[in-house]
């Protein structure tokens, strides 16, 4: 069956992507009305068979999100190319929906098919990048899908979710097959860690954090799965080298049906996530602990994602955190015993808190990153395990200190890392 467009359709709107053979766009028209299709070389391929509403719509009444499964593989080239077509028909009116600049030009992009042309956008000059966000991401405003911040590091995804682009890790690539990792580093580290601990008569387990846009890449705009290629060759590899090895990328893949599990302008985990993975690991390590529903409030907090779009003016993003903690009516009485922080950066922050009132009576040591952080609130992994353990150690390091290790005298020691990090593997 062939289409063809006639009469014009007074119709607004944009094909915005396609991931796995799925068109995706919105539309700003009465949809009981209209039909839309994907045509292929003037054939029919597959017919819009969802319309949602989205947040980033919310000003335009009649619009609504759609996807279109195609019959056949489709890609952005075909649409650069004209011979991929999204058509949009009322009665007898027809319309061509038009495709959305970032996506038409990446289509040309792709169809260039020079890998080195590819890299060499790594060594484009940052000023030159805003530049180029400015022009194709920046004239949408507030967080329409696709939209890049001006310094091309940060990509707004579906309904209102930000996602880390670039950077120094190069995340996008992650979901590629394009990077060529040293993962039996790892495994190695991650033994090393273990026979240490063992040694001293300490309990040792590796968590591994996923990135956001491994558990909702659905929503990301770029082509991203559940878990990257590294990440889960590098859970396997460990899991099959009985390497002590936690995996919390499941549990964060179901929980978030219930509620969010990563802030929207943030790439870290929310409360909820937070405390998902805290089970988790609790889990992981033989523990138990029966927690008594929390006290939940709301605050305005400016993640690190949104703090990218901050010409934008407002970019606080309300969110809900806990208050408080009670195990078996019992609150935790928490002490912060150490507070070190270096006059520059992240690396060598240290915090300590003793808790009279844990229900796990251990003392645990953990040397990890940001999904810790420092205990300022629920959505730190601190702030979970200094109410959790009778005394919690955090140093911000990726590498195991074994004279820290000894001074400390653990019963636990945790070693955390985050899936963009699976680049670099650590030293100790």
């Amino acid at each position: 069956m062939e289409i063809k467009t006639s009469a014009s359709l007074n119709i607004e709107g944009f094909v915005e992507a396609i991931v796995d053979n799925k068109i995706y766009g919105w539309v700003n028209f009465d949809i009981s009305q209209l039909s839309l299709s994907a045509v292929l070389n003037g054939s029919i391929i597959g017919k819009a068979d969802e319309f949602l509403s989205r947040a980033d719509l919310a000003l335009k009444p009649l619009a609504k999100g759609f996807s279109i499964k195609c019959d056949t593989p489709v890609a952005p080239g075909d649409l650069a190319t004209g011979r991929l077509q999204v058509i949009a028909i009322c009665d007898e009116s027809t319309s061509l929906l038009p495709v959305w600049l970032p996506l038409k030009e990446a289509g040309n992009f792709l169809n260039i098919n020079l890998p080195d042309l590819k890299k060499g956008w790594d060594f484009v000059p940052i000023e030159s990048k805003k530049k180029f966000a400015q022009e194709f991401g920046g004239a949408q405003g507030g967080r329409e899908f696709g939209r890049i911040s001006t310094d091309g590091v940060v990509q707004a995804g579906r309904n209102g979710y930000l996602f880390l682009l670039s950077g120094s890790n190069h995340l996008a690539k992650f979901y590629t097959d394009e990077l060529n990792l040293d993962l039996e580093s790892w495994i190695t580290c991650f033994h090393r860690r273990n026979e240490i601990a063992i040694g001293l008569g300490i309990r040792y387990i590796q968590v591994m954090i996923p990135e956001k846009s491994s558990v909702y890449y659905e929503y990301a705009p770029f082509t991203a799965a559940a878990g990257s290629v590294p990440y889960l060759n590098l859970i396997d590899l460990a899991l099959n080298n009985n390497a002590p090895i936690c995996d919390v990328l499941p549990d964060l893949l179901r929980a978030k049906d219930d509620r969010p599990v990563y802030l929207q302008g943030d790439t870290h985990l929310s409360t909820f996530g937070a405390e998902i993975v805290a089970r988790r690991i609790l889990q992981d390590l033989g523990e138990t602990v029966n927690l008594d529903p929390p006290k939940v409030t709301k605050v305005l907090r400016i993640g690190d994602l949104n703090e990218r779009y901050s010409d934008d003016g407002d970019v606080s993003e309300l969110i809900s955190i806990y208050e408080k903690l009670f195990f078996e009516n019992v609150e935790g009485d928490i002490e912060l015993i150490s507070s070190v922080d270096p006059e520059t950066g992240h690396q060598a922050t240290r915090r300590a808190w003793r808790n009279n009132t844990a229900p796990l009576k251990k003392k645990v040591l953990c040397f990890g990153g940001s999904s810790f952080e420092r205990g300022d609130y629920s959505g730190n992994l601190s702030w979970w395990f200094a109410r959790l353990f009778s005394e919690f150690h955090f140093i911000w390091s990726p590498d195991l200190d074994i004279d820290y290790v000894k001074t400390i005298s653990p019963d636990i020691v945790i070693c955390q890392s985050i899936e963009r990090f699976i680049t670099q593997p650590p030293a100790n």
